[in-house]
């Protein structure tokens, strides 16, 4: 059972003594929120990933992590993520040899996001060869889009198809 169904069968039906206060049920989600010891994959299969580099604090990508992926990072310290578009797990830098070093792992307040610290080997995050995933910039007052940084690698190099 995971913690959120706990508190809506608790919610659900009143305690022997009468109605529960606010209060109780305050204590009640706050130490459920401290006993959480991990992402929750009971209520969504993936779970996006936030992968950050650890010196520097830059945002490298975003991708997905089911259970498996999430446990052969935890066992490895390399990061793993799930590939949506081939349906199995994507161990980063598999090809292109951009492997991520797993330095810290995080998960939010709703255990249903993750952020990983990493150490970016190979100068690469990103599948078109920038460090960073994000390396388009929108001008919000003309919607004006520019590149920013250079390209680490030719994807067209790294990514042959045999």
């Amino acid at each position: 059972m995971s913690a959120g169904d706990l508190i809506h069968s608790l919610i659900a039906y009143p305690c022997k003594r009468g109605v529960r206060s606010l209060f109780s049920y305050e204590i009640l989600v706050f130490t459920l929120m401290l006993e959480t010891t991990g992402p929750d994959f009971s209520r969504a299969e993936l779970i996006p990933v936030i992968a950050q580099d650890a010196e520097n604090g830059d945002v490298l990508m975003m991708a997905w992590m089911n259970q498996e992926a999430y446990e052969e990072t935890l066992r490895t310290g390399k990061v793993v993520y799930y590939s949506r578009s081939r349906k199995k797990l994507w161990r980063k830098g598999e090809e292109s040899g951009n492997v991520q070093e797993l330095k810290a792992l995080y998960f939010d307040c709703d255990a249903d996001t993750l952020l990983v610290k990493v150490h970016q080997i190979g100068g690469a995050a990103c599948h078109e060869g920038f460090r960073s995933c994000f390396f388009r910039r929108v001008d919000p007052s003309t919607r004006s889009v520019t590149v920013e940084g250079d390209r680490v690698f030719d994807p067209k190099e790294v990514y042959r198809k045999s």
